[in-house]
């Protein structure tokens, strides 16, 4: 999608969006309502409410276009093209986060040699003592090092009587099974 600046351009480009589209191409460039717009349908809405200068219009345009039931707020279309003329583009801002830095490459050292040493280390236990929060310690296990907790299931040691008698409770068992 081209960045336009001045009000010229922006004319230009709005009837290059309105002109006539070939049998089908507005189907198939915009095919949903239901969820978030894509780019290129802010910029027809934009587009089509900058030549037509009217809400009702434009939504008459979107329910010919899309569908009987199809249904855009007025909000919907006067912000995208005020954002048209504000940025010259439809696109949505880019979000300002803050960057994590709890999975920085320290932390998943000191949390990958913790680990190796004493798998059976609880992740409490971890968070204590490297100074980390007990969730950063399992995103790191799970998302960098693709540890997976596992829960020792303990069973009976087995001895050489506890073969013979298995060996006789199958004989048993077998012998009730042939009568």
């Amino acid at each position: 999608m081209c960045i336009y600046t001045s009000r010229n351009r922006i004319l230009s480009f709005a009837r290059r969006w309105c002109g006539q589209w070939p049998r089908g191409a507005a189907r198939a460039i915009t095919t949903k309502m239901a969820g978030r717009l894509t780019v290129e349908e802010r910029a027809q809405i934009a587009a089509r409410y900058e030549v037509w200068n009217s809400v009702v219009a434009v939504q008459r345009w979107c329910r010919r276009v899309k569908g009987r039931n199809t249904t855009i707020r007025p909000e919907t279309i006067k912000n995208c093209h005020s954002k048209l003329l504000t940025t010259g583009s439809v696109t949505d801002a880019r979000r300002s986060a803050r960057p994590s830095t709890s999975r920085s490459g320290e932390n998943v050292a000191l949390v990958r040699d913790m680990f190796t040493r004493s798998p059976r280390k609880s992740t409490r236990q971890a968070a204590l003592e490297s100074g980390l929060s007990r969730h950063t310690v399992l995103t790191v296990l799970k998302k960098d090092l693709n540890f997976r907790p596992r829960k020792p299931h303990y069973v009976q040691e087995l001895t050489p009587e506890d073969c013979d008698s298995r060996t006789e409770y199958g004989e048993l068992i077998l012998g009730w099974h042939e009568d």
